[in-house]
């Protein structure tokens, strides 16, 4: 696990991250490579629990610090007041769809 006193947060990896919070070495690691860090993000603590084997309250913890992020790209977006373009649309949008699943269209389409 990564000596938390001496890390640059800014700097720190995906899985250093997900080790900082959970104070678990491994564990990062084992989460990102099988999820990816947005379905790590996704997982209920139920499931991440199950799947990481790890105790409900950290499998908790660690979703309670993605919403955190969901929440404050939400504060964020809300307060640009004018959508001037298509990425202004979508800037704003965004932290609300995180956690939708898309239907994957076939190439015909």
């Amino acid at each position: 696990m990564t000596d938390v006193t001496s890390v640059d947060i800014t700097a720190a990896t995906e899985v250093q991250l997900v080790e900082m919070v959970l104070g678990v070495p491994g564990i990062g690691t084992q989460l990102v490579t099988a999820h990816g860090l947005l379905g790590v993000a996704r997982l209920s603590p139920h499931v991440l629990a199950e799947r990481a084997e790890m105790a409900l309250p950290d499998a908790t913890r660690l979703a309670a610090a993605f919403e955190l992020g969901r929440r404050l790209q939400m504060i964020m977006g809300q307060r640009r007041k004018r959508l001037n373009t298509p990425k202004d649309i979508a800037t704003f949008f965004a932290p609300r769809f995180t956690m939708c699943r898309w239907p994957r269209r076939s190439a015909g389409i």
